[in-house]
């Protein structure tokens, strides 16, 4: 449900380009899963940021899980994702709230994690993304699953 609003959000915002202002033409990788969230039928989300977003799913347990907060993961084959899971990304120590990044699962492709995200225009601009480890010393701090429809 969610790894297919992922990718027509994705798709519509195609020639979009990353600020954190969020001005005409403009989005950041909070406001991009916020999108696909609203797109997945959580017509109540505006467009928040990484630090309120893990508030929000809390409001919507029923349907949105904690896989896990507070974790740690350098790599993403030692991570427990699924496609559509909703990833954050930041130190070692952080947790989704402190984290600085959050993006989309999209599944693995030969052996490489793909991804959804709107960290960077090149990201915006591209089909997709493809990495296992990140950057600058960041992992895997928080994973978030839509379990189902908004109850």
């Amino acid at each position: 449900m969610l790894l297919e609003s992922a990718k027509n959000v994705h798709d519509q915002y195609r020639g979009y380009v990353y600020s954190q202002n969020r001005g005409e033409g403009q989005m950041d990788c909070s406001m991009y899963v916020s999108r696909a969230l609203k797109a997945a039928g959580y017509s109540d989300i505006g467009d928040l940021s990484t630090y309120t977003l893990p508030g929000y799913f809390r409001q919507h347990s029923d349907s949105i899980i904690c896989v896990q907060d507070g974790c740690y993961y350098s790599d993403a084959h030692n991570a427990p994702l699924q496609p559509g899971d909703i990833v954050f990304i930041g130190y070692n120590g952080e947790t989704s709230e402190h984290s600085e990044h959050v993006q989309i699962f999209r599944g693995y492709e030969n052996g490489t994690a793909t991804w959804y995200n709107a960290g960077s225009t090149e990201a915006i601009q591209r089909d997709h993304d493809e990495y296992n480890g990140f950057w600058g010393g960041k992992g895997i701090v928080g994973i978030w699953r839509v379990t189902g429809p908004k109850h």
